[in-house]
């Protein structure tokens, strides 16, 4: 049997999403896909910088086998001030304001050259997936390929989370 793709998704409060991770994993499961996503309890202040610690962690698996990551979720906002974890320390966030953007648009999809990845992952789907309404107005390059974004809490999340999944086949 071919090896599930996964889908990697950086989220610091996964234990307020249950309805949006309980809907993916069973989406996921028809498509052969798995979502990995961090979910260990830390303290609030220590909720950004342990998302990165697991995103460094799951782009080091995936280094190897970039083939096996089908895409990213990310959360927009995540409490941290700059992306120095993951070797890009002169990239500051806004305290977290814009903190998916910054390691999308730097460390994944590599626009300025200098992300320790490389373009091993620049062509791989990203999805926006937050709270923060008005950011295709403010970023229009989230919206563009190889991004995409999805506001949570809207009355057709679902439809288009499963839109989005059923493009990365």
């Amino acid at each position: 049997m071919k090896n599930q793709r996964k889908i990697i998704w950086i989220e610091d409060n996964p234990k307020f999403n249950d309805t949006e991770r309980e809907f993916m994993d069973k989406y996921l499961s028809f498509k052969n896909m798995t979502l990995i996503v961090w979910q260990e309890p830390v303290e609030k202040s220590d909720r950004g910088i342990e998302c990165l610690k697991f995103l460094n962690k799951q782009i080091e698996w995936a280094k190897s086998s970039p083939e096996e990551i089908a895409g990213f979720i990310l959360d927009v906002r995540i409490p941290v001030d700059d992306l120095d974890m993951l070797g890009l320390p002169v990239i500051e966030t806004t305290t977290g304001l814009y903190t998916g953007l910054a390691v999308a648009y730097y460390y994944i999809i590599n626009k300025m050259n200098n992300s320790p990845l490389g373009n091993l992952f620049a062509k791989h789907h990203i999805l926006f997936f937050s709270i923060a309404p008005g950011l295709g107005m403010e970023f229009p390059w989230i919206r563009q390929p190889p991004c995409d974004y999805i506001e949570k809490g809207t009355s057709n999340w679902k439809s288009e989370l499963g839109a989005w999944f059923d493009n990365l086949l």
